[in-house]
């Protein structure tokens, strides 16, 4: 577990994807304006937190179809308006926390998500 909450991060160096064997990485309150590319290459993270970022681009970058372990991932106050259809990818995404955002409708790729148990 690696967590950078509630600091001043606008970017996190490359060489955080050496951590292979990360499982939870939390990046909440910080002021990155796009998920950092790094974590992306964290393919052991089961846990993602991005809450209270204000995220530029309004939708999740399709790179998180890949983090293929994900059981969690919160992304409340991103500023986002919509998730990408490679969310379908994350088989073992159990919680999805998207609130306060500008979500207008969710991916018809949701309906693949067959361990997800709280959508919020």
């Amino acid at each position: 577990t690696l967590v950078l909450a509630q600091n001043n991060l606008e970017s996190l160096p490359r060489e955080i994807e050496r951590l292979d064997k990360l499982t939870a990485l939390n990046l909440s309150d910080n002021r990155f304006e796009s998920v950092p590319p790094a974590v992306f290459r964290l393919p052991a993270l089961t846990a993602l937190h991005l809450e209270r970022n204000d995220l530029r681009d309004p939708a999740l970058p399709p790179e998180i179809g890949g983090l293929r372990n994900l059981t969690s991932l919160h992304l409340g106050r991103t500023n986002l308006k919509q998730l990408p259809p490679e969310i379908g990818r994350l088989s073992k995404l159990v919680k999805l926390h998207v609130p306060r955002n500008g979500l207008t409708e969710l991916p018809p790729e949701i309906g693949q998500l067959q361990s997800l148990t709280a959508l919020h």
